[in-house]
């Protein structure tokens, strides 16, 4: 049975994109362009890692290049973190000298006794 409620449009005004280095153009704005009352976008990605796949790069002039290249091209100013907490600091340092022109610090923390790694956020009870 068909539900009596009419469909709601989605329309968002913040869009939040991640792994921005693997996002092709053509994908950006396929995705982006339904969306008239997009009013800002969060792009995230490291430039340092693999690009976009070029299996599809033949069907438009703009899938070979990453969204987010393209606008570090054109003069928009990344922001770079500089600290990672996800390697250990020989492996880090050299990544951070291979890569990143030595600008990458590991960043130790570790969890004090009785503190968990891993936390969850409730959702349900905004917590």
């Amino acid at each position: 049975m068909a539900s009596s409620r009419p469909v709601q449009v989605y329309r968002p005004k913040y869009s939040i994109f991640d792994e921005c280095s693997l996002l092709k153009e053509y994908d950006f704005i396929n995705a982006t362009a339904r969306f008239m009352t997009m009013k800002k976008v969060s792009m995230f990605g490291d430039q340092a890692q693999l690009g976009p796949s070029e299996i599809a790069a033949s069907h438009c002039e703009f899938s070979s290049q990453s969204v987010l290249q393209r606008l570090i091209d054109n003069g928009h100013k990344p922001i770079w973190l500089t600290g990672q907490y996800r390697m250990h600091p020989q492996i880090a340092s050299f990544i951070s000298w291979s890569f990143y022109q030595s600008q990458l610090c590991a960043i130790i923390h570790l969890p004090q006794q009785g503190q968990s790694i891993l936390n969850f956020l409730d959702t349900v009870q905004g917590r």
